[in-house]
């Protein structure tokens, strides 16, 4: 009975343990529907921090720019670090970086010493090895792309994901981590309203009229955005 007891809590502590470590998702709202989703691993030896701002300045990056603080328009840089860290007891091997771009945006350059692969929306670093307290900082200047490939709407709140990966030099155990940033873009409106009243008349009533419709079609027909504000 002792050795049945001893045997289940054994059992229940590995369970403990096991899902101590296990990965939690976040997910993000995208623009025009759908989320994505990224795992975040509290228990990994390796640590990713991913900041945004629109100026390559130390003190201006931060986790999320929220509409309220800062939107970017077309054709504007947008910058990224990326700092990843080994945070275990143990140096870390074969460690790779993967930026994932979101829409609207597309790779300029990267501004720190390190070769990247550029695939598309995704920019891979190659970090090699990582010993325990090293950390690596990336700095990526992207761009947003040019009106005409905006859409037409109020405003766009989107995610960057950095993704980090590597393997334990004692038993190749995978770690990995991801960190994300928020930022949004001002969109060209599709109609702008009149900037000048018509002068008076039946004409310049009638024209007053049907700017006023349809700059009311404009405001009831632009979409609602669900992400970050």
């Amino acid at each position: 009975m002792k050795n049945l007891i001893l045997t289940s809590l054994i059992a229940l502590g590995f369970l403990v343990t096991t899902s101590a470590v296990s990965a939690r998702q976040v997910c993000f709202t995208q623009y025009g529907g759908g989320e994505t989703c990224v795992n975040v691993e509290d228990n990994s030896d390796l640590d990713v921090e991913k900041l945004v701002s629109k100026e390559d300045i130390s003190d201006s990056y931060k986790d999320h720019l929220k509409s309220s603080e800062h939107m970017f328009n077309a054709e504007d840089y947008v910058y990224f670090r990326i700092k990843v860290k080994n945070k275990g007891d143990v140096d870390l091997k074969d460690v790779k970086v993967k930026d994932v771009l979101p829409n609207f945006v597309k790779y300029d350059k990267t501004l720190t010493d390190q070769d990247s692969d550029v695939n598309g929306n995704e920019v891979t670093y190659n970090i090699g090895s990582l010993n325990v307290g090293n950390d690596v900082v990336i700095k990526v200047r992207t761009k947003v792309v040019e009106e005409a490939d905006l859409p037409a709407d109020d405003k766009v709140c989107i995610t960057n994901v950095a993704e980090a990966k590597g393997y334990r030099k004692d038993n190749n155990k995978k770690e990995s981590d991801s960190g994300y940033a928020n930022f949004c873009i001002d969109l060209p409106a599709v109609l702008g309203t009149p900037t000048q009243l018509p002068k008076a008349g039946p004409e310049s009533t009638l024209a007053l009229i049907g700017a006023l419709v349809l700059s009311t079609g404009v405001i009831y027909n632009r979409k609602v955005v669900k992400s970050v504000k």
